[in-house]
């Protein structure tokens, strides 16, 4: 018991509005006897990054409608302000000498989901970075939707099955 505080609490409460920071672990969880998490040592998942250095080539998270929809609200929250709804690099900063990368360039289209983890994380350019702001499983969930926003600009009718093409008419 802390003698410092008349009521034997280590630490004030936490004020009423006040904005959470940081990475979220649940406390009943992370000290309880039993509790492991695969991912606080796994390189992939918190780096983009393979044991050898090299960045991931897909996302190492199960892939599923909830990851999207994830992705997808935080993309608008921290990256269409500068790089566009549709990730074209057109968002309200480019009026102002703003630029942000088009996630449609060949370059950008061609380079493994680590690597975009990895500036979504460290940053680049005037990108600054998101480390602090965004947990990895939300990073990984936007790099998730990037891909997704690439796929809406390049989608190819040979990606679809022979029912489809027929039904759409190609």
């Amino acid at each position: 018991e802390n003698e410092f505080f008349s009521d034997g609490r280590n630490d004030r409460p936490v004020p009423a509005k006040t904005v959470a920071r940081g990475n979220y672990f649940n406390q009943a969880e992370v000290f309880s006897a039993g509790f492991e998490d695969k991912t606080l040592g796994d390189t992939a998942y918190n780096q983009g990054k393979a044991a050898d250095g090299t960045f991931v080539k897909t996302v190492p998270l199960e892939v599923s409608h909830a990851l999207m929809a994830e992705g997808k609200a935080k993309y608008d929250i921290f990256c269409t302000v500068c790089h566009g709804a549709a990730g074209d690099g057109n968002g309200v900063t480019k009026p102002y000498g703003v630029l942000a990368a088009s996630y449609h360039d060949d370059r950008l289209r061609g380079v493994e989901d680590g690597y975009i983890f990895d500036v979504i994380t460290n940053g680049k350019g005037l990108m600054l970075p998101l480390d602090g702001s965004i947990s990895p499983e939300e990073r990984w969930a936007i790099v998730l939707y990037v891909r997704a926003l690439q796929r809406s600009q390049h989608a190819n009718a040979k990606d679809l099955s022979e029912a489809q093409r027929t039904e759409l008419g190609f």
